[in-house]
C-alpha cells in the first residue's frame, strides 16, 4: 500500500499536500516525499519515516509552487530506505514526475493555464 496526492492551485500548495499526506499516513509509514514546481524548477523533499518526521518548517518553506505531488510509501516489495522514498524525478520533456505504486508506474503530467513547468535539461 502507498498513498499519492496531487494538487493544482493558485497559491503554494505544499502545506495542502502535507495535510493530505498526514491523512494518508495509514497507507504508508516507511517514507514520505513532496515535489512541487515553481518558476520552471522542481523542488523536492523526501525521506524515511512518518510525514511529521520528514518535513520540518524550514523544509516546507522551500517547497514553493502552485502545483505538486506527495507520496507516502509502504514497502510491499524489495527493501526500504531513503533512496526508495518517492516521488522520483525523471528528466524528460514536460513536467513529468514518476512514482512507483506497487509494481506499476504512474506518470503525472500537471499543467495549468497560468503556470507551466518547462522541460529541464
Amino acid at each position: 500500500m502507498c498513498g499519492l496526492v496531487g494538487i493544482v492551485g493558485g497559491n503554494d500548495v505544499a502545506a495542502e499536500i502535507y495535510d493530505a499526506l498526514t491523512m494518508l499516513q495509514h497507507r504508508g509509514q516507511d517514507a514520505a516525499g513532496i515535489m512541487t514546481c515553481s518558476r520552471g524548477k522542481f523542488l523536492q523533499r523526501k525521506g524515511e519515516g512518518l510525514v511529521k518526521d520528514v518535513f520540518r518548517t524550514h523544509h516546507m518553506s522551500r517547497l514553493l509552487g502552485s502545483f505538486g505531488i506527495g507520496h507516502v510509501r509502504y514497502p510491499t516489495q524489495g527493501s526500504s530506505g531513503t533512496a526508495l522514498a518517492q516521488p522520483f524525478y525523471v528528466n524528460s520533456p514536460g513536467c513529468r514526475w514518476t512514482t512507483n505504486m506497487s509494481s506499476s508506474v504512474s506518470q503525472w503530467q500537471l499543467e495549468s493555464s497560468r503556470t507551466r513547468c518547462p522541460a529541464l535539461a
